[in-house]
């Protein structure tokens, strides 16, 4: 089982859990713009 999957789940109505994956095996990280969260794949 891996838990280094990319993933954003709705936990709340204003909540959002986001688990950023890895960068050897998903290429994925974060970025937070100052507003807004999302996850980016290189």
């Amino acid at each position: 089982m891996s838990y280094h999957l990319p993933i954003k789940i709705k936990v709340g109505e204003s909540s959002t859990y986001f688990n950023l994956g890895d960068w050897i095996t998903h290429y994925t990280y974060g970025i937070f713009d100052g507003e807004e969260f999302r996850l980016e794949a290189f």
